[in-house]
């Protein structure tokens, strides 16, 4: 609950083991990031069935998600810092990435 009254750009689809084959696979097509939230796992395989899928993770240090390329946090806080920073309003991310591509080009010339 804190996290969804504190990334308001975010929408949440918990799978809680119960989802069809079918549902997972598309819960997994839709899904922009996977959020490991387990705090107690061996695994888990949410890990690979979302690299599997070519979809970004983001995990804290239980089990051995970061042995993989994932986007770690330590703390529900730094989760929230996490999930804001990747999340835009509308076109934000598209205006940030011109103003970053002005200011590479204002160094290096055009791109």
């Amino acid at each position: 609950k804190e996290i969804e009254q504190k990334c308001p750009r975010v929408d949440i689809t918990f799978t809680e083991g119960k989802m069809t084959e079918e549902e997972l696979f598309k819960a997994y097509e839709e899904t922009d990031y996977v959020l490991v939230t387990s705090t107690i796992e061996a695994g888990p395989m949410s890990v690979v069935e979302a690299i599997s899928m070519r979809k970004p993770v983001i995990a804290p240090h239980v089990g051995w998600c970061w042995e993989y390329p994932v986007i770690k946090y330590g703390s529900t806080k730094n989760l929230i810092e996490t999930i804001n920073k990747l999340s835009f309003n509308n076109n934000d991310w598209e205006e940030r990435v011109k103003g970053c591509i002005k200011g590479i080009e204002k160094i290096y010339g055009e791109v």
